[in-house]
């Protein structure tokens, strides 16, 4: 077997693996085997691991050297922390041995076939979930899942009507097509939130082909609605709209324009908290924004530097990355992640859309763009697009 096709299929096993682990466990949970946190935990390291093991003995001199100021750097944060916490590395680790392994893969067209594949296996269960829920739930009984490991409890039990995750069935019904049902499609994902995100990756890939591959990316979009609307995604729904203003304007794409980004949405975030336009006790997209804007309003400069242990945090994601990484780190990975060069238009529009998914989620949500359910396939195709090695048009600079 070639390397070029080995990396092909190890990247194939481990994306569908990262996806698919906890629908497993599930499965094992559900038919009397008792699963905690530390099987989930140790599950998820192992395939890290095991990605981890294959992509750094083939990384240049300079990847060993982010690896070790990274490795200093938590170091220092816990030792003026006075405790150790493992989640800042660990969602790092992620972005980069993913991103690393996309680089690996030896054409975009590989990568392709890893997203139809990976699709292919979210829709049939999705469609077994929403067309025959109560057999699915003998199968996978989600909710009891979610409170083996202490992430629901028995008064979650008490209230909910069927034993789909906390979010699986929105109160006052469904935002896209209501005749649909009250159901919020989960498939592999367990929760309605990772379908949303992950909806909105493979609409991300669909938009970055170039126009005369326009029929590689609309299967991949039309895939993306159907995954939209079977999650209600509220905020999927949204962030396609803008991911496809970005693909129709070049200029969101540059460099510079991704560096101000983050600066431009904070703005935006404490002009639209101080002149309180929402309540932040509501759980809709105004109360959410409001929520994280009070947050970072109400943080100390111990925790935005992430020198102090990091507070339990509620939808906001961008505190919640200030807490675990600090600001220096945080300012750090983006100027890398904006400004290193990319030479195809592709690369160039995925990088961008990525930027507006990565920004959109961290201000409604907490940690779910560190999932790694999505966070793999999603860095992947990152990786993929940053080394695109097939015949493509590069970028007049």
């Amino acid at each position: 077997m070639s390397e070029a096709l080995f990396n092909y299929r190890f990247s194939l096993a481990t994306i569908v693996a990262l996806a698919c682990y906890q629908v497993v466990l599930c499965f094992l949970n559900t038919h009397g085997i008792s699963i905690s946190n530390n099987i989930v935990a140790a599950t998820e390291a192992c395939i890290v691991m095991a990605v981890t093991c294959r992509v750094l003995p083939r990384r240049p001199l300079g990847n060993m050297a982010l690896l070790a100021f990274l490795a200093a750097y938590f170091a220092a944060l816990w030792a003026m922390r006075g405790e150790t916490d493992t989640l800042g590395p660990r969602n790092i680790l992620i972005i980069l041995v993913f991103f690393w392994l996309g680089q690996s893969i030896n054409h975009r067209d590989d990568a392709n076939k890893i997203v139809w594949y990976l699709s292919t296996i979210v829709l049939f269960f999705g469609f077994f979930e929403y067309a025959f829920t109560d057999t699915y739930l003998k199968q996978f009984d989600i909710l009891h899942y979610y409170m083996a490991r202490e992430m629901a409890t028995e008064s979650d039990m008490a209230h909910a009507q069927t034993n789909v995750f906390i979010s699986g069935i929105r109160p006052g019904g469904r935002n896209l097509l209501p005749f649909l049902g009250d159901l919020r499609v989960s498939s592999v994902f367990l929760e309605p939130v990772s379908m949303g995100n992950y909806a909105v990756i493979v609409g991300m890939w669909a938009l970055s082909f170039d126009r005369q591959d326009w029929r590689k990316g609309i299967g991949h979009f039309i895939v993306a609605v159907v995954l939209v609307i079977a999650s209600d995604s509220r905020f999927a729904s949204m962030i396609l709209f803008l991911l496809m203003l970005v693909r129709l304007f070049p200029l969101t794409q540059k460099p510079a324009v991704l560096l101000l980004l983050p600066v431009l949405t904070l703005s935006g975030l404490m002009l639209y908290t101080h002149m309180g336009l929402a309540d932040a006790r509501m759980d809709d997209l105004s109360g959410r924004l409001m929520r994280t804007g009070e947050t970072l309003i109400h943080m100390d400069i111990l925790h935005i530097f992430g020198l102090d242990i990091p507070e339990a945090l509620y939808d906001s994601g961008i505190p919640y990355s200030l807490e675990i990484f600090g600001l220096l780190l945080v300012i750090i990975l983006w100027i890398i992640f904006a400004a290193f060069p990319i030479c195809t238009e592709q690369g160039m529009r995925f990088r961008a859309m990525l930027a507006v998914y990565c920004l959109g989620l961290l201000l409604i949500s907490g940690t779910s763009f560190y999932s790694s359910k999505t966070a793999a396939i999603l860095w992947l195709l990152m990786g993929v697009s940053y080394r695109n090695p097939g015949k493509e048009e590069l970028i007049n600079r």
